[in-house]
């Protein structure tokens, strides 16, 4: 379905490190996949979640997590997004039994994978559960060009809202859901333009409390945000992936999802 966040994957140049550093914090275990076995499906209570794949020197994309958007035609969408400023990364390929993929980078340089499915049912919009990708942040430095681009290539509209903090949240919406958040990129992070994204946790101080003793780093204790529930980011043993580890408020966060506002 066009705009419908899909999947989630992780780049990295050590699979065995990266293997061990996320089933000791979040209990995934991995499932090798395809022909090669070069692929690893990521499982979270035996439900996949996301994949895992080495970083080489011919990945034409930066290692990390990226997350993928479903959309109708993945040829024009990357037409559409060259003509707003971005540029393909990853020439559009077809994957037997899954569709076709490409991976392209928005204007201001964020990256961010697309997919038409073969499969192109709809896929119910379910709360995240324990383990599972639960929300993602775009960091960029002009969030109106953004709002322009991601409304042009994938039909998701940013509203305001309301989070229980001082200033309201500028939010993407796909379909009247809220799906990631739009936020400046401050001057004091030396870092450009990119997306994060986060997974759900029970306790969010537990959880980064095992971070430096897998061998990441802890780049934002559990902080608490707003009325939506407490927040940790951290950087993955590689270095170069970042992540955050979200714990929700949920009784908060459903008063909250009713209260949209006006395009923001």
């Amino acid at each position: 379905m066009h705009g419908q966040i899909s999947w989630h994957e992780l780049t990295t140049p050590n699979i065995k490190e990266a293997q061990a550093f996320y089933s000791g914090l979040l209990g995934w275990t991995f499932d090798g996949f395809g022909p090669d076995g070069k692929y690893w499906l990521i499982q979270n209570n035996e439900v996949a979640v996301g994949g895992l794949m080495p970083k080489t020197e011919e990945t034409a994309f930066p290692q990390g997590w990226l997350f993928y958007v479903d959309v109708r035609d993945v040829d024009q969408a990357i037409v559409t997004a060259t003509k707003l400023g971005g540029k393909s990364l990853l020439p559009p390929f077809n994957m037997p039994g899954v569709g076709r993929i490409g991976v392209i980078q928005d204007a201001a340089g964020a990256t961010v994978g697309i997919m038409t499915s073969e499969d192109s049912s709809e896929s119910p919009m379910m709360r995240p559960k324990t383990g599972e990708f639960c929300w993602r942040t775009l960091m960029t430095n002009n969030t109106e060009d953004a709002a322009k681009f991601y409304r042009e290539v994938f039909g998701w509209e940013v509203q305001a809202l309301n989070t229980g903090e001082e200033k309201p949240a500028k939010t993407f919406v796909w379909r009247g859901v809220p799906v990631a958040a739009l936020d400046e990129l401050p001057d004091h992070i030396k870092a450009p333009p990119h997306w994060g994204m986060a997974v759900a946790v029970d306790d969010c101080a537990k959880s980064a409390g095992r971070v430096e003793k897998l061998g990441g780093r802890l780049l934002m204790k559990p902080t608490v945000l707003g009325k939506m529930g407490v927040n940790a980011v951290l950087m993955d043993v590689s270095g170069a992936a970042f992540l955050s580890l979200f714990q929700a408020d949920i009784s908060a966060m459903d008063k909250l999802a009713i209260k949209l506002g006006a395009p923001a």
